[in-house]
């Protein structure tokens, strides 16, 4: 490997003569005032599996390569047959960077190694939509995505442009200097110079990490903006009463619940959840859990990437199908904003490492100085179009100010405050004792239920991966099929020799079953399969509600979607805390009852809740998410009535 020294990467500017570089500093290095300084060539490359490898120890640490990911990578999540992870490519690939020289600097080397200059803009800023047509795509996303079923959440973004005066290399790292000196609490702070434009980031969330055999990924939602003329108590007293706000508490749940899907698919063996924790940065300060567990058993850490692309928090949830919302509400590329930045290397003992952060708060800057921002908002059922077009306008104004004045702002240290501790401790007192406990050997495993074969269906909302998840670990051997699999030939073999199936839970509106394609018609035909061969099975959330439409009850669109909110609830007698995900119910109705094969019921209200019959139980709630206390005993006990009676 090739070195330079870093007076030789900043004299090439001088004479327009530019190496690609990285600049990064992580969150270890803003603690031990360092960063890195990576050269190497920069290529394109179409997909992941492209991305340069290599293999074996080298006598240390070693970094092989840097790539920043469009958004359009997305769509190798995309299984055949499948319309989810839909994303657009307006040309973009993935730069890729083959390190050839790595060197750790010192902050204050760095700064004292160039001249800072003053960063102007030339002109006024323009965006993609004014603020009527922006409160008005919030407004039909809320109304016809969130409200029709469609998902729990979605994130749409503006696209702020405009052009930096007199700008050079040292102009982009003077802004860079700016980054390292106004932020903190960033996961990855990076500068990319690809040869062709610039990409410049602070970046508060990890996308995924997979070092030394643990797979790590952090949920971040909830964001309490400082004020910075108030005291420290009255800004403690502000997080507190922050920390208080159900929304708030509700959000992060959600986000959480999301990246658990990704874990269940990438850690069979289990792990555990740490937090909530706050991750304090130099305006905000941002709620969080860590998800911690064990890779499985010889994956490749590139295919765990592509199983955690990309962060809910700047798509929405569930990801595949608010990828199809994205697609159709925005009608240009995302270009490289909502994805990653990813860093792959190789331990001493040659065992292979990855490490990556989301490209959010990122400026994409061509030599011109033309620049673009992208800043998005989370959009849930209760979001007000006024109020979220000013926190995208304040986050982009705020976001440019940073890079132009030097400011300084003291540290809360809230986490050393009695009170708020408190506060983050009970979040957890209502959440799912299996998520927050997982054990990682066979201690779970029900010795009724070893060996069943259990066939479950995908549709479109991988909630079913933490169904498989639990069903695993009390002995059950699990098959997931596509809803568009569930009527090929080896499926209905497959279903045949199965114990017992499970109808998944999924976006999208439950009566649209009489159409003659579509996903409803295949879960249908699915369902009337298990119905007509008395086969046992589970219906969660979408499958209640599509067998419940199937056995003559009216399915209805709810006032108030109950996205991402937990209930107290009496299911056969006991109480229970459950987290609900559904802008649809099934109407109870005490006479369509009597007429049906049902044998049992609970209800909510005028919601049909649950419904038990010969040979199947069905949820409208979600067991298996984290908001439910008890789901993994109630997803147990239920297999267990149905296979083992």
């Amino acid at each position: 490997r090739s070195s330079y020294s870093f007076c030789t990467l900043l004299a090439g500017c001088y004479i327009h003569i530019m190496e690609p570089y990285v600049l990064l500093q992580t969150e270890e290095g803003a603690v031990e005032g360092t960063l890195q300084r990576l050269l190497g060539p920069v290529k394109d490359v179409a997909r992941l599996n492209e991305i340069p490898r290599k293999k074996g120890a080298e006598g240390g640490v070693v970094l092989d390569t840097f790539s920043i990911l469009p958004f359009s990578t997305m769509t190798e999540r995309c299984d055949e047959g499948s319309s989810l992870y839909e994303a657009k490519n307006e040309g973009e690939m993935i730069r890729c960077m083959e390190i050839t020289a790595a060197e750790t600097l010192t902050v204050d080397g760095f700064f004292a190694s160039f001249e800072a200059q003053e960063v102007q803009m030339e002109k006024e800023m323009t965006f993609d939509k004014t603020r009527e047509e922006y409160e008005e795509i919030i407004r039909r996303i809320v109304e016809d995505e969130i409200g029709r079923g469609e998902g729990s959440s979605f994130v749409t973004p503006r696209k702020c442009m405009g052009t930096i005066a007199a700008f050079s290399d040292t102009a982009a790292l003077s802004i860079y200097k700016r980054l390292i000196k106004n932020e903190y609490g960033c996961y990855w702070k990076f500068l990319f110079f690809d040869g062709v434009r610039y990409f410049i980031g602070a970046s508060p969330e990890r996308q995924l990490s997979v070092r030394h055999g643990k797979a790590l990924m952090n949920p971040i939602s909830g964001t309490f903006r400082k004020t910075p003329s108030n005291t420290r108590d009255q800004e403690i007293a502000a997080l507190t009463k922050f920390l208080q706000d159900k929304k708030e508490i509700n959000e992060l749940f959600m986000v959480t619940d999301e990246e658990l899907k990704m874990m269940s698919t990438m850690c069979g063996v289990g792990g555990r959840i740490i937090g909530p924790l706050l991750k304090e940065m130099a305006h905000l300060i941002h709620t969080e859990y860590l998800l911690e567990g064990k890779p499985n058993k010889g994956e490749d850490v590139v295919s765990l990437l592509r199983k955690s692309m990309f962060a809910p928090t700047v798509i929405g949830s569930p990801v595949g199908n608010a990828c199809k919302v994205v697609a159709k509400y925005e009608p240009k590329s995302r270009s490289y904003y909502s994805s990653c930045v990813l860093l792959l290397g190789r331990e001493e003992s040659g065992e292979e490492f990855l490490d990556s952060s989301i490209t959010i708060r990122t400026l994409e800057v061509e030599t011109s100085g033309d620049f673009s921002i992208r800043v998005g908002a989370t959009l849930v059922k209760d979001s007000v179009p006024e109020e979220e077009f000013k926190e995208c306008e304040a986050k982009v104004r705020g976001a440019l100010a940073a890079l132009q004045v030097d400011r300084e702002f003291t540290s809360l240290k809230p986490s050393e405050d009695d009170g708020v501790r408190q506060e983050l401790l009970v979040r957890n007192d209502n959440t799912s004792r299996f998520w927050m406990n997982l054990i990682e050997d066979d201690e779970l495993v029900e010795p009724r239920l070893k060996g069943k074969k259990i066939v479950m269906s995908h549709n479109e909302d991988d909630f079913i991966f933490m169904l498989r998840h639990m069903l695993e670990r009390v002995g059950c051997e699990v098959t997931v099929l596509n809803f568009w699999e569930t009527g090929t030939p080896s499926a209905l073999e497959l279903i045949a020799k199965a114990d017992a199936c499970v109808v998944g839970p999924g976006p999208g509106d439950p009566t649209d079953g009489d159409r003659t394609d579509g996903k409803m018609m295949h879960v249908k035909k699915y369902l009337s399969h298990l119905l007509e061969t008395k086969k046992p099975f589970l219906a969660v959330c979408l499958g209640h509600q599509v067998l419940s439409h199937h056995l003559g009850f009216d399915v209805i669109r709810k006032d108030v979607p109950t996205q991402g909110i937990q209930k107290r609830v009496c299911l056969y007698g006991k109480e229970y805390d459950v987290g609900f995900y559904n802008a649809y119910y099934a109407a109870y109705n005490k006479d369509k009852v009597a007429a049906s094969p049902i044998t049992e019921t609970s209800v909510d209200g005028p919601d049909m809740l649950s419904t038990r019959g010969p040979h199947w139980e069905s949820f409208q709630f979600h067991p298996e998410s984290i908001l439910t206390v008890e789901g993994f005993e109630i997803v147990t006990d239920s297999m267990l009535r149905l296979v083992s009676p």
